[in-house]
């Protein structure tokens, strides 16, 4: 068996970004990140034969892999690196709950090395799996399917390794046989990028950190397109369809999520109304309304002192709108903004309020004139911004 050490190379600044991330799980002196290979999935018959962890050791991020030459290894290896971890409360890894954790605790047990002191202390390690972690988040980014490599290639992390651990399996089997170092190197060098890219997979907690706790410094509206300033630079380059209705299907209205990595700005690209002639503004106090059938027309009870009773009658919320102004029409959640016109308002946009239309009483879609969403953001304060930009992003 072998042990092999590095030191990862990198910036004092990058250490301490993923560091700082890092710091929402604990202690990052007792985080430790971990994947194995295995030579099946059966944890009855097949082997472990590489182990590798990474972890923090003063201002120094470190590579450990535990290498088995031949399957009669594995017990020995399991025996050294269960003694290492033992100075940890955290693992991270990738779909570790499932595979690897329950895998070397069944090797360990059958091969005696599962003793009461290391299952007591497994028994308080806590275990972060960041595919458990991020598959409610897989349909935001877009990701077609939930493999590490998957992930890891929508995150724009890169690899040299071109194998899946499926093809190493022969790979080792080769490698006991010949203990060629060109083997050996194929080897670690898969478990070795599987193990510093979870590193580069907490990007996902960071952008979503950034998401929930940052805010929009100003904002402006270029063509269809909301940018945000940001008050953080995007650790991702990202574009994502993201529904206005926490449960829409296949097809629904949607909105375009952009943001590009090393940028400090979030784009939010809104659908435009496609037949806006159809789109009405709805007045929130029918009562005070009469509907003339003859001409389709609503008129306030105010002014209708010389209409006839005969021509008239009280109107009913469907028939109390007014036509859309021809302009571009923007869809937005319906939280965006607060309809605050009045009764005595013949245009829903002579003030700083952002009128409402729809194509029907009961529609769910809302859209606004481009005109005053481009007005809005002229005049709005960095509060009435950090409410309209988290409309959009609480639906993430």
């Amino acid at each position: 068996m072998r042990v092999i050490e590095s030191a990862i190379v990198e910036t004092a600044q990058e250490r301490e970004k993923k560091q700082g991330v890092l710091s929402t799980f604990g202690d990052p002196g007792k985080i430790c990140f971990l994947d194995i290979e295995t030579t099946g999935f059966s944890r009855t018959y097949d082997t472990i034969y590489l182990i590798g962890l990474v972890y923090y050791t003063n201002d120094t991020v470190m590579a450990r892999q535990y290498l088995a030459s031949r399957r009669q290894d594995e017990a020995l290896l399991l025996k050294e690196a269960l003694e290492f971890l033992s100075g940890f409360d955290t693992l991270i890894t990738y779909n570790g709950d499932m595979f690897d954790l329950p895998f070397i605790r069944e090797r360990a047990r059958l091969l005696r090395q599962w003793t009461p002191e290391a299952a007591g202390k497994a028994d308080l390690v806590r275990s972060v799996d960041l595919m458990r972690r991020y598959r409610r988040h897989q349909k935001f980014f877009g990701w077609p399917n939930m493999k590490l490599k998957t992930v890891e290639s929508c995150l724009g992390i890169g690899r040299e390794d071109p194998f899946d651990g499926g093809q190493l399996i022969d790979v080792f089997d080769e490698y006991e046989k010949t203990q060629d170092p060109r083997l050996e190197k194929t080897l670690l060098l898969h478990n070795y990028e599987d193990i510093v890219n979870l590193r580069d997979l907490l990007k996902v907690d960071e952008l979503l950190g950034i998401l929930e706790k940052g805010h929009p410094l100003m904002a402006r509206l270029r063509g269809s397109t909301v940018v945000f300033a940001w008050n953080s630079q995007m650790p991702v380059s990202l574009e994502a369809r993201v529904p206005f209705e926490a449960k829409a299907g296949p097809g629904s209205p949607s909105f375009l999520l952009r943001m590009e990595a090393g940028l400090d700005e979030i784009q939010i690209v809104l659908p435009e109304a496609e037949d806006a002639g159809q789109l009405k503004y709805y007045l929130s106090d029918p009562g005070n309304y009469y509907y003339l059938p003859a001409t389709s027309e609503i008129v306030h009870k105010s002014l209708s002192f010389d209409i006839p009773a005969s021509e008239r009658r009280p109107a009913r919320a469907a028939q109390c709108y007014l036509k859309a102004p021809e302009d571009i029409y923007l869809e937005v959640p319906k939280e965006a903004f607060t309809d605050r016109s009045t009764d005595k308002s013949t245009d829903p946009s002579a003030d700083r309020s952002v009128a409402i239309f729809k194509d029907s009483l009961k529609s769910k879609r809302h859209f606004v004139r481009k005109s005053d969403l481009f007005r809005f953001f002229e005049k709005a304060d960095p509060q009435e911004i950090g409410s309209f930009s988290k409309t959009f992003l609480d639906r993430i």
